[in-house]
């Protein structure tokens, strides 16, 4: 007769195991569209992307052109970047 509690209980922890997994693939599907800001977000990283293109190389990315030179900031030396 342990049978059936045990079945029972195995098919429910592999049952839970398998909703986890549905949860861990689409993290934002229980919430409402207006709260996922994944357009803020990718705004965010566009215009972080485009500032270190304009401040490390020196290249505006609207035009593709280069600008001076001489205002580009220089790397700094990794083992004072890092200490």
């Amino acid at each position: 007769w342990w049978s059936i509690p045990v079945i029972a209980a195995i098919c429910w922890s592999l049952f839970s195991i398998e909703e986890v997994g549905h949860m861990i693939e689409e993290p934002f599907l229980a919430l409402p569209y207006d709260q996922v800001q994944t357009k803020r977000v990718a705004d965010v990283i566009k215009r972080d992307t485009v500032n270190i293109y304009k401040q490390q190389l020196g290249v505006d990315l609207a035009t593709r052109e280069f600008e001076d030179p001489a205002k580009l900031v220089a790397p700094v030396p990794r083992d004072i970047a890092y200490n």
